[in-house]
């Protein structure tokens, strides 16, 4: 089944309209429409606190949405407990590879490096596709980077 399939499933299953469950989770009604309508929407247009906020009002999580597993965080148990900034640059620097390097793999200049080692919540405001991106970059599961350490321990 389809994200955009997967999603007006799970909104009906709850007895909301689209724009009800728009309001809800504070998208425009053609925001939440484009979600339902395109399958790559929900990746690589929604930011990650939109969609935690969107996922919270259909009352589940990304593991399950996403049919998403924990066991594979098992391995960077050294870097679980960290929050996302010290994580990425505590990982940059396990591989050796400069910030430049970094930024030249995901397409970004140095600097948005330096502010995502920097402050702590600055990946809320990317979509999950860039995340991915960065995970890759640093192999790491996306996983890690979704989430703030509270999170990834519920």
């Amino acid at each position: 089944m389809s994200i955009s399939e997967k999603l007006k499933r799970r909104r009906i299953s709850l007895g909301m309209t689209d724009l009800e469950l728009s309001k809800k989770s504070g998208l425009t009604i053609y925001e939440y429409g484009d979600l339902e309508s395109f399958d790559d929407e929900l990746e690589t247009v929604l930011d990650l606190k939109r969609l935690k906020q969107l996922l919270a009002v259909l009352q589940t999580n990304y593991f399950d949405f996403f049919e998403a597993s924990k066991s594979n965080l098992g391995q960077f148990n050294s870097l679980v407990d960290m929050p996302r900034n010290k994580l990425i640059k505590t990982r940059r620097e396990q591989l050796n590879k400069s910030k430049s390097e970094l930024s030249d793999d995901i397409g970004f200049y140095e600097y948005v490096i330096d502010s995502m080692e920097s402050e702590e919540d600055f990946l809320e405001n990317w979509c999950i596709e860039n995340i991915k991106q960065l995970a890759k970059a640093l192999n790491i599961p996306v996983e890690l980077l979704m989430f703030s350490p509270s999170e990834r321990n519920k």
